[in-house]
């Protein structure tokens, strides 16, 4: 297994929270993960709440969170799965808020983050999804895959109502502080109910989207966070999954970014794997 990786990232934000891990492991096993890291709520009425790590850096709660992610992926006990992994990254991020006196049934308080995971094996290839991160993958067969938004009903919730307070309000700032309460209640009621995320809470592994592919069918795999694409885009999987392959087959990422039916991009991340024949 030779595969072909290209790493790809854009932020255009004053605090960015996405991550790419790619860990090359014993065996020719690689592990790769995008992650889109999510803060507790805040807003101009709420003020985003800071932390420190071991060196003295301030980080936001999804940029620590982010970084607890990493540190289980670049040091993995030889005997992980890849759902071990996630699962030691989750307990960690629940040792952290209690550390932090953030209650672990506050799911609109608690830090997370949602990724698209692989493991690569000769044999095959193990792909776990969270939240609103994706993987598409194309086979040898020309037949491509992909894995659902599991954060739909909450964005299907979230975006008509913010956009109605922005209208309302004139501004997106302003939006987010007369969204709050509905904010939290959706967030209490979705989160590792309906949808995964790794927060700390349990039940996620219950939740998550994972498949299994064999490694020797597999022509491309792209894992990506939700920068790319529209809530509106995932309606259909499948059909999104094309519409992104074929992007990045035409230029690679900036494609898939230009392709976004939003001119506004915070941040977009992505890893593409590619097997030659």
């Amino acid at each position: 297994m030779n595969p072909v990786i290209n790493i790809f990232s854009h932020r255009d934000v004053s605090d960015p929270e996405d991550v790419f891990i790619l860990n090359f492991r014993r065996g020719g096993v690689i592990d790769a993960c995008v992650a889109d890291g999510v803060s507790g709520f805040h807003s101009p009425r709420v003020p985003n709440r800071w932390f420190r790590d071991d060196a003295g850096a301030r980080l936001t709660g999804g940029q620590a969170v982010g970084k607890i992610l990493q540190g289980r992926f670049l040091n993995p006990a030889e005997e992980d799965s890849l759902p071990d992994i996630l699962l030691k990254a989750n307990e960690d991020m629940a040792a952290f808020a209690r550390r932090h006196g953030i209650p672990l049934d506050r799911p609109d308080d608690l830090p997370a983050v949602h990724i698209a995971a692989a493991r690569l094996k000769q044999d095959q290839i193990d792909i776990i999804t969270t939240g609103d991160c994706f993987a598409v993958w194309a086979l040898r067969s020309s037949r491509v895959g992909a894995t659902p938004n599991l954060e739909w009903e909450f964005s299907s919730r979230e975006q008509p109502e913010f956009q109605r307070l922005e209208r309302l309000h004139g501004s997106r700032e302003q939006a987010w502080t007369y969204i709050e309460a509905s904010f939290r209640q959706w967030r209490r009621e979705l989160t590792n109910i309906t949808y995964a995320t790794l927060n700390g809470q349990q039940g996620v592994d219950k939740l998550w989207y994972r498949t299994v592919l064999p490694s020797p069918e597999v022509e491309a795999l792209l894992l990506f966070t939700d920068g790319f694409i529209t809530p509106e885009d995932t309606r259909d999987e499948i059909l999104m999954g094309r519409r992104v392959l074929d992007s990045y087959r035409q230029r690679g990422w900036s494609a898939v970014l230009a392709a976004k039916k939003t001119k506004k991009v915070g941040e977009a991340t992505a890893i593409a794997i590619e097997f030659p024949a």
